[in-house]
Parts: structure tokens; sequence; C-alpha cells
């Protein structure tokens, strides 16, 4: 991506300011906006010059885990200094190419700079050169192919991967190799001046589609193998620990969809928050609400992201930077599913983060071209609540109860009560403190 000369001072005054890795202010207003994953889509598959209109949009949100390069997080930042930016990942796997598989194969030449700041960038050059030298740390099929999982290519977390034969990736794995890149990058000058730490979203030892991995083959016997869940868990537990112990302070780590069994892989709550995707609507991931409040039988809760997580005290309760105050909250819009373009849909689950300290995000499901924004994340304007959440009455469902919690409305200073039905799945605002 190109940025234009004119952009030039506005993007370095921030990091003059900021300095590299610079601690995070909390935000000072309610909702927090994140911007996650390929929404709106302009951060990742669209003109590769970054306009004005789209930088100016991208810089109304507290959090971004979107843009993947220096030059595309730098023109937002230079507009709004106190974002949080995460450098995004599938993580476990590196970006699909055609040819990947063969032996002699070479990452493309314009992305060999990358490698000093890039861990997806470094590991994929490191797996082409252990191909050359006949080390495979590429999980595959029966019949050979690699095996891909939200288009990237797997790599090897089992006890069956090989060590590396190749410089730097000599006598380690895959999985000990992922955590060298992730905390060599982390340290790399260009990576700390756009970028607060990490989103790792789906990874090993957690959801695998199991479309994906039907005919995994571990020990090449032409035999498919079951998915080695346990083993994976086991490997990112050690790499979660280095990572949580190797990454500077204030260095942020967020997990996606959290399903690490806590007993294989504890490191899992030592990360500052969660993403809790797709919430609610997802067939069969919950029962009724409250599965996303304390979490449930697919998916971990929002307060249960509060109880749980403590990557710098044991409690979450007054920390901004773990449990719910770094976890965020995902409405997605998929077109095979009414509700998620039913406006009070986007209402409800903003109103539901409102209940806790996290931040919202919409996001389209792939690239989609949805609205990623209702009205109600520019209207919606609070200072930080200082009281927790109440349940209260159902004016319209006996026997039913509202979740809600107390604001201060911005900039009239006047008291108001954001609520969530769970009856009707809907949220809004009601003035003064309800019920009165």
């Amino acid at each position: 991506m190109k940025i234009r000369p004119s952009w030039t001072v506005g993007v370095l005054l921030p990091l003059l300011a900021r300095g590299l890795s610079a601690a995070v202010a909390p935000v000072d207003h309610a909702p927090k906006l994140a911007l996650i994953e390929c929404a709106p889509g302009y951060l990742l598959d669209s003109d590769p010059a970054l306009s004005r209109a789209e930088a100016r949009e991208a810089a109304t949100y507290d959090l971004i885990a979107s843009a993947v390069s220096p030059k595309d997080v730098l023109p937002i930042r230079a507009l709004n200094p106190k974002q949080i930016d995460l450098f995004p990942m599938s993580f476990g796997g590196v970006p699909h190419w055609d040819g990947f598989d063969k032996a002699g194969f070479r990452m493309p030449h314009w992305e060999l700079p990358d490698t000093a700041w890039s861990p997806l960038a470094k590991m994929e050059y490191a797996l082409c050169r252990n191909l050359e030298m006949g080390c495979d740390w590429i999980y595959r099929s029966v019949d050979g192919a690699p095996i891909l999982e939200w288009n990237v290519i797997c790599t090897n977390f089992s006890r069956h991967c090989p060590v590396g034969r190749w410089g730097a990736t000599r006598g380690l794995t895959a999985s000990q190799y992922w955590l060298v890149c992730l905390l060599e990058c982390a340290r790399n000058p260009t990576f700390r001046s756009a970028f607060d730490g990490y989103w790792l979203d789906t990874y090993p030892g957690g959801y695998r589609d199991p479309k994906s991995f039907a005919h995994l083959d571990l020990d090449h016997d032409g035999l498919p193998d079951p998915m080695p869940t346990a083993e994976e868990a086991a490997q990112m537990q050690v790499l979660l620990a280095g990572l949580e112990k190797g990454l500077l302070p204030k260095q942020i780590l967020i997990l996606g969809q959290d399903q690490l069994d806590p007993k294989i892989c504890p490191a899992g709550r030592m990360v500052n928050g969660w993403k809790l995707e797709d919430c609610p609507w997802q067939p069969g991931s919950s029962r009724w609400l409250l599965d996303w409040w304390t979490g449930g039988r697919r998916t971990s809760g929002y307060w249960h992201a509060q109880q749980a997580l403590h990557r710098y005290e044991t409690s979450s309760e007054n920390s901004p930077f773990q449990g719910w105050g770094m976890t965020v909250v995902e409405a997605m819009k998929h077109p095979s599913v009414p509700q998620t373009v039913n406006p009070a849909y986007g209402r409800f689950v903003l109103a539901f983060t409102l209940m806790g300290d996290g931040y919202f995000a919409l996001e389209t499901f792939g690239t989609q071209k949805l609205s990623t924004r209702i009205p109600e994340m520019d209207s919606w304007k609070f200072a930080p609540a200082r009281e927790p959440m109440y349940w209260a009455p159902d004016p319209k469902h006996k026997g039913a109860s509202w979740m809600c919690r107390t604001y201060t409305r911005l900039p009239s200073r006047e008291t108001c009560t954001v609520w969530v039905d769970t009856t009707e799945r809907d949220g809004g605002v009601l003035p003064g403190k309800y019920p009165r």
C-alpha cells in the first residue's frame, strides 16, 4: 500500500509522541468500538491505496485487528493516536500460495523484507527453506495435499512434527519456531511502531473444521488419523506461556473464541482478552442469552472473561487491560440468517456489550459487502459506567427480566439506562435509572 506524500507529517507525529510500545491509555468513553478481521474489507482486499475517507472511518474505532501491515496502520494511527492496533492472525498457518506444497517453492520476492517484522512472513520463509531440505512442517491429507483452514496452510502442532533443518529452525519443531517468530517480531521497531500486540484468532488446540481435517494423515501411511487436539493444546500451552512471558508488559494478547481445555492449557487464561464470536445467533452455540454471559456448551462467556482472565493481576475488576476490559463481543452479519440483518440484532449485541466494559464489533461474514455500522454506534455516547449490571423486571413479559446498566450520556451528563431484552433480543436506552 502506498502512503501519499501529504500524509508524511501526520504519520510521523503520533510516533514521536507515542514512542515505541508506549502504554495505551484506558478508553474514556462507552461504547468502545472494535474493527476486526475483514470488516469493513477495505483494509485488506480493496484499492491498495488507503484513502483519507477510509482512514477517517477506521480512526473512529478504539481497537483495530484488521490491517496487516504497518503502512496500513500508520495513517489511521496518525488520526487516532490512542487507538489500540493488533496484528491479526488465523494462527498456526501461513498464507496459501499456488505451488507452496512443492519442494523448491520460494515465497514471493516482494514479501521477503516483511520477514523482519511479520511473524507470518518469517514463518513462511522458514517453511519454504525447510521444504527445500526435505523437512515438512505442514499438515497433509492422505493424498499428500496441504490441509487448508480459513485459506491458510496449517502447520504441524502434533508429536509427529519433525525438527527443522534450516538455519535458525535447526532442532526446533513448528510450534517452537512459531514462538521465536512471535517474540522476535514483537521486539522489532517496525512492528512496535504500528502494533500494540497480537490478535490470535483460530488456533491449534481450539476449534478445527471437521471437513478440513477429515483426511488428516499424521504419520504419512496413507490412512486418515484423528485430530490430535490434546497434543495441539499441550503445544499451545508451551507457546502461550512463553509468549506471555516474553512480550513487553504493555503488549496485548487477545485470543479468538476460547475453547482450549484449561486442564491442558491453563496459559489460555493468562491472555488479556477473548473474542466472543457470532454473539449470539450461531445455531447450536447457545441455548439462551445467559450462555453468552456465564459461558456455555460451545462458547466462553462475557462475565466469564472478567472472572477467568488475569494476565496482570489475580482479579480483573480494576484492570481495563484484562478480562472483559480487553474482550471483544462480535455481532456477525451472515446473509443466510435473517435475524442478522434485522436492525434490532445490532442494537441487541451493542447493548449486551455495554453490560460489561468490553469492545463491540460488527462484522460481515467473509467479504460480504454488508454494512458494518449501525446508527447506535455513533448516537450512543456515554461516560464509562461506574455501577455494575443489574436485573430489572421486563415491562412486556411477565416473569422475565431485563439486563440493565446505568450510564451518563455525553455531552448532556444526563443519567440514562441501557437495557437488554433477553426475551425479544433487542436493546435500547431509557432516560433516568430504570425502574424508577
